[in-house]
């Protein structure tokens, strides 16, 4: 298991920095003691020492969209050729920071990071914070793509076609459909976006597993 966070000094005193330490949604449901002990209990023992060390400075927290729980299931979807996408127009640009995480249900490992409740972005919010700030972060619906369209990406690479098998029943607590609404992020901090596409990250997921073959 992965430490539950780092803490790095940074030129404006100590950085407090919470990534996702447990990150496996099913594992969660094997291990739940340690699923919360890792990315709750891990959380606040990182702001106590950053309180004690360097109260003023920045912290920020990584979490996950699992913290909506199985909210965002209640919204319409239309099913497309390939993928779910939103009915509801509300939700075109994806889920904002505003929708309730509260009354619906999650799975322990939503519930351990809701309770604890990419890195060109914290660069930018370290050099300008703003204290209690909560941004959904990711690549937006322009870099999104359903399960079966990452097969056909990977296949068209590699040459190989995913061997799998399609079931009709969805995973508790996790999302049919799920992209974020990165407008209030850009708002506040004007001329962010994603740097890499998504299909310039399949190019390095190959790129990168075809040096491991040859080494």
């Amino acid at each position: 298991m992965t430490p539950p966070a780092l803490l790095v000094t940074g030129s404006s005193g100590l950085i407090g920095s919470e990534v996702a330490a447990q990150p496996s949604h099913d594992r969660a449901a094997a291990i739940p003691f340690d699923d919360f002990d890792t990315n709750a209990v891990g959380t606040l023992n990182l702001l106590e020492a950053a309180r004690r060390a360097c109260p003023d400075s920045p912290f920020v927290h990584m979490s996950t969209n699992k913290v909506y729980g199985d909210a965002p299931n209640e919204i319409p979807l239309v099913e497309l050729a390939t993928r779910w996408d939103y009915a509801d127009g509300a939700f075109a640009h994806g889920i904002p920071e505003s929708f309730r995480v509260d009354s619906s249900k999650h799975s322990l490992f939503g519930a351990s990071k809701v309770a604890a409740d990419v890195a060109a972005f914290i660069e930018r919010f370290i050099a300008a914070p703003r204290p209690a700030a909560v941004y959904n972060i990711g690549g937006g619906k322009a870099n999104s793509c359903s399960i079966l369209e990452a097969f056909e990406m990977a296949a068209s690479r590699t040459g190989k076609p995913m061997d799998f098998v399609y079931s009709e029943q969805a995973r508790e607590g996790d999302h049919i459909c799920y992209y974020s609404d990165l407008r209030k992020m850009q708002a506040d901090y004007p001329g962010w976006s994603p740097e890499i596409t998504l299909a310039e990250t399949f190019d390095q997921i190959v790129e990168a597993w075809e040096r491991r073959q040859v080494s």
